[in-house]
């Protein structure tokens, strides 16, 4: 199967909501600090940006839900991991979170595989039936 730009942009999509959708619980969840359970249930509820993160999750589950109609679970998955550098990026531009060298290297490697199981999947030749 070839991936069009279409296909990227829509496979690329579902990611870029769940980042986003961390970053705004990593967001409520400041407001939790030091606060007992009750407290903190009570100000994570009381905080707009938390019912914005569920929406974001949940057009994100609705998208890869529609993903998932349209796309083989071998290809749509691979692209899910676009999760784990986009969360990680946008919490040290954002939070100024500080990682080390062997972190990114870590996360290279994760990304390498990735790609190489898209790339696997997507050039596989089916036999003639």
């Amino acid at each position: 199967m070839r991936l069009s730009w279409r296909d990227v942009t829509t496979l690329t999509a579902f990611p870029c909501f769940i980042a986003l959708g961390q970053v705004l619980f990593k967001l409520t969840a400041a407001h939790a600090i030091g606060k007992s359970a009750g407290a903190a249930l009570g100000s994570v509820i009381a905080q707009p940006v938390f019912y914005g993160a569920l929406a974001v999750y949940a057009l994100g589950t609705l998208m890869w839900l529609w993903i998932l109609s349209r796309y083989s679970l071998t290809i749509a998955y691979p692209f899910a991991a676009i999760a784990l550098v986009a969360v990680p990026l946008l919490e040290v531009l954002f939070f100024g979170v500080h990682t080390t060298a062997p972190y990114w290297i870590g996360l290279a490697l994760v990304v390498c595989g990735v790609l190489l199981v898209t790339h696997s999947r997507i050039t596989e030749r089916k036999p003639l039936e």
